[in-house]
């Protein structure tokens, strides 16, 4: 989603499935929202430890970090 891309310049970047894509219709609201919240919780704030980017998929949702170690913690939690 172009939406979804913030400027940024980390170098830790990963495309994850949309959270619920066993639904009949994917509720990307929800999805944003559920991966936003644990992003706050987990990693800290939007802009300065993560950002969205280009995940160059329409079924996926891409992230960037600013740190390796908290793309692997995203990365064991998502995948």
């Amino acid at each position: 989603m172009r939406m979804l891309i913030d400027q940024h310049n980390f170098v830790y970047q990963v495309s994850i499935p949309w959270p619920y894509l066993n639904q009949a219709q994917i509720d990307w609201l929800n999805g944003v929202e559920t991966v936003e919240e644990w992003l706050k919780s987990n990693v800290g704030a939007r802009y300065k430890y993560w950002a969205w980017v280009d995940s160059h998929s329409y079924n996926q949702l891409g992230v960037g970090f600013r740190w390796e170690q908290d793309q692997l913690l995203f990365l064991l939690r998502w995948k």
